[in-house]
């Protein structure tokens, strides 16, 4: 697993492609009920996350691994709760 070093991967301007987590607001966690389901590759889930926990925390550099692995602790931990309901 490779760690997001630089708001640029976690924006994804690196690869190309235009995600820019840091404008959308809503949580990744959980859907609003009213809003359709859209399945989101668990990884892009993970970095989206990821991108919040670093902007929460006043875009400090140098907690990057920690924040990716926040996120997938959280991330997976929804998953296996909705897997198990």
């Amino acid at each position: 697993m490779t760690a997001i070093t630089d708001e640029e991967t976690i924006s994804g301007e690196a690869n190309g492609s235009e995600v820019f987590p840091h404008e959308t607001k809503t949580s990744t966690l959980a859907p609003k009920s009213d809003e359709p389901t859209v399945l989101i590759p668990i990884e892009q889930q993970i970095q989206q996350r990821a991108y919040e926990l670093y902007e929460q925390r006043g875009r400090t550099d140098g907690h990057d691994l920690d924040d990716w692995l926040q996120a997938e602790c959280e991330i997976r931990g929804t998953q296996a709760k909705a897997a198990r309901a």
